[in-house]
């Protein structure tokens, strides 16, 4: 879109005034751009602190969406969620929170509705009084909507209010009781008619516990969700799944698929470790190695991420012959990550494992 790359050449060219003017224009319009130009607009607005106007984009983003027949967008809630945290108080207005918690109870209502709890228990004290909630503990509350909808046949927001619950009971250190809520879900709902972050945890909960049904609720809600930004994760988990059924071949397509498609998303490193892990084991040598030189030319990777990149680079080098740059690789290793023993053990082993010819 043209106005879109005239508002990146305006950022780029420091008119950062302008550039904000022209997002919050696009951001307002009744098509599929509006969404591209706010992600744009808020990226601006964080980078530069200014909080207030982030929240005001926020929200009018939000009251613009409750009338669309797409699901309200995530990226809203978050930086209201970030809003929040950087300024210790509520930060959505008290009617519009209130009209948000009461569309759950609608079937037809889509919206984040995790990140919409989030946002109400994250300030609880300060929304509870404006909102008239009863007394007590966020938990309480939750507790009570989650088992009001279910003995009212009202899944949809029965699912969302318990799953919420299981989140915030696993920050506790309670991962028992929150899991077992997470599978009451999995087995009460029907995954076709969930939003997207609740298809989201169930389908994550059936492969976490190598539940049959796992691929198929994977599998829907990619069907169900395509332009959602958890998709690598997604297909990083059927991958997996699929790899599990011995579908060697589809297995290396989806990770392939992440690795090629989302090289900017958190699952990047993760899949591309993994699909070279699987290269090697399946003899693919090549394609192991410019999978792992594509992962380590990024330069911003987790130091562990790194470390298991180069083990698997002195690995493929020892399997093909190459005894020189496989111990040139375990000696980096050893070098500058000894703090991961598990890795440093395996690079020592390799290293006496591999000795190199004496006329070498």
């Amino acid at each position: 879109n043209v106005e879109i790359l005239t508002a990146t050449w305006l950022q780029q060219t420091g008119r950062f005034g302008e550039a904000i003017q022209l997002l919050e224009k696009l951001s307002e319009e009744p098509h599929g751009i509006a969404l591209q130009a706010y992600g744009q607009l808020s990226g601006i607005l964080r980078q530069r602190s200014d909080i207030k106007s982030l929240i005001s984009a926020a929200e009018k983003l939000i009251t613009l969406s409750i009338d669309r027949p797409a699901p309200l967008p995530e990226l809203p809630f978050n930086d209201l969620l970030y809003a929040q945290e950087i300024l210790n108080d509520r930060v959505l207005d008290a009617s519009m929170l209130c009209s948000l918690i009461r569309m759950l109870d609608s079937p037809a209502f889509d919206c984040p509705d995790i990140l919409l709890l989030r946002l109400l228990t994250n300030q609880w004290q300060a929304y509870r009084n404006s909102l008239e909630l009863p007394p007590g503990i966020p938990e309480e509350w939750l507790e009570a909507q989650a088992v009001a909808h279910l003995e009212s046949g009202r899944l949809r927001p029965y699912a969302s209010y318990n799953l919420f619950l299981a989140e915030r009971f696993e920050k506790m250190g309670r991962k028992d009781s929150a899991d077992a809520r997470r599978i009451q879900v999995l087995q009460s709902v029907d995954p076709e008619t969930t939003g997207e972050q609740v298809s989201r945890v169930l389908a994550l909960t059936a492969a976490e516990y190598d539940f049959p049904e796992a691929g198929k609720l994977l599998e829907t809600f990619l069907r169900r969700f395509p332009g959602s930004h958890h998709r690598p994760d997604i297909l990083f988990h059927l991958a997996a799944e699929r790899r599990s059924q011995s579908m060697d071949t589809l297995s290396r397509k989806l990770l392939r698929k992440v690795r090629d498609d989302w090289p900017d998303s958190g699952t990047f490193p993760h899949a591309c470790v993994l699909l070279a892990e699987w290269l090697i084991k399946d003899g693919i040598p090549e394609e192991a190695l410019s999978t792992l030189t594509i992962l380590l030319d990024r330069g911003d990777l987790d130091p562990r991420t790194t470390a298991k990149a180069i083990l698997l680079r002195a690995r493929l080098y020892f399997q093909t012959g190459d005894l020189a740059k496989g111990h040139l690789n375990c000696q980096r290793l050893l070098q500058l990550y000894p703090a991961y023993h598990d890795i440093s053990a395996t690079a020592r082993a390799l290293i006496i494992d591999h000795p190199v010819p004496h006329d070498a």
